[in-house]
């Protein structure tokens, strides 16, 4: 599923956000998509009948046509999830729940996964928007939450979830390096504590029937058999894979993911589908993909020679080693 960037503007300072350095953009002023982009892109993931799409941001509820770039996409019947902080400005709020109004929208057709943090980051304002939002999306909305240190305490997504009658499902993402850009993130040699807080939550979440969903960069290795099948079954899919997210920023550059923005960028107009987009991050990220990993014994790692698990995120392969030398990209057209 590619993720749009809507826009580079964002109403939230979060110590790990993955997006930072597409909204520092080198002191350029920032940019929100055209209209006609959003038509382009559409039209070029129904050629090879990909029916769903992300949009993200900076804040994408902050795009001055985002209410107008909903209606077009649902009226070609794409499946949408919006990324967002929460902080939503009430008239687009009401926006929203007019176009649910208007196309009477079938459960999954648009969904909001809302970023939150713990208490003691939020401010005073973000909490009276978020509070607004949830209390207006209900089921449209569910709880994303990204991990950058050990200590979370994951209990309060369930008080909101309960609370505001939330989509019952959580998204999960490990926050990673951003090459390029100073943020806070995870380091490996603490995903074992990690996951095993990650799995007693899991349990809590069970007895709430709240699925857990998991982002990219979870390792393997750091989980026993016993955990692994708690996870199983308490989540909605659980694997440790690692490739092309396929992000389209507002000026139809196109890279890999976001933490690895800094190194290969392409160009939306020199391919001719989403399948070549994919073909040519793979081809380029080849040898990563296969032999990489966050820890020394992953070199001989019989799982992440099978494909079952890729090692973690490849960023933090792509920090501590030097940067592949830029080339052109060759247009795949024609």
């Amino acid at each position: 599923m590619p993720n749009v960037l809507l826009n580079q503007t964002c109403n939230r300072n979060c110590p790990y956000c993955f997006a930072r350095k597409k909204l520092i953009m080198d002191g350029l002023p920032p940019k929100n998509i055209e209209f006609d982009d959003v038509v382009y892109i559409l039209d070029f993931l129904d050629k090879t009948n990909e029916k769903v799409i992300s949009y993200l941001g900076g804040e994408p509820t902050l795009h001055p046509q985002f209410a107008d770039i909903l209606r077009y996409t649902l009226s070609r019947d794409f499946r949408i999830t919006v990324f967002t902080n929460g902080m939503i400005e009430e008239p687009v709020l009401e926006e929203i729940l007019k176009i649910r109004e208007d196309f009477d929208i079938a459960e999954g057709m648009l969904r909001f996964v809302v970023n939150t943090n713990e208490a003691e980051i939020r401010t005073e304002e973000e909490n009276m928007m978020q509070r607004r939002a949830w209390k207006a999306l209900g089921d449209m909305a569910m709880i994303s939450f990204n991990i950058f240190r050990v200590d979370h305490d994951y209990s309060f997504i369930l008080d909101i979830i309960n609370e505001y009658g939330l989509f019952k499902q959580v998204r999960l993402g490990l926050a990673a390096p951003v090459v390029g850009a100073d943020t806070e993130s995870m380091s490996p040699k603490d995903y074992e504590n990690v996951l095993t807080r990650l799995t007693d939550f899991s349990d809590e979440c069970d007895e709430s029937d709240v699925k857990l969903g998991f982002d990219c960069g979870f390792v393997m290795c750091k989980l026993t058999d016993e955990q692994l099948g708690r996870l199983f079954r308490n989540s909605t899919g659980l694997s440790f894979g690692c490739g092309p997210a396929i992000d389209i920023g507002p000026d139809l550059s196109v890279w890999n993911c976001f933490p690895l923005v800094d190194e290969e960028t392409l160009y939306l107009k020199d391919y001719d589908n989403l399948q070549q987009l994919h073909e040519e991050f793979m081809k380029r990220y080849e040898t990563e993909l296969k032999t990489m990993g966050v820890y020394e014994e992953c070199a001989d790692c019989k799982y992440l020679k099978r494909g079952l698990c890729m090692g973690g995120c490849m960023a933090h392969y792509r920090v501590s080693a030097p940067a592949p030398k830029k080339s052109k990209p060759g247009k795949a057209k024609g």
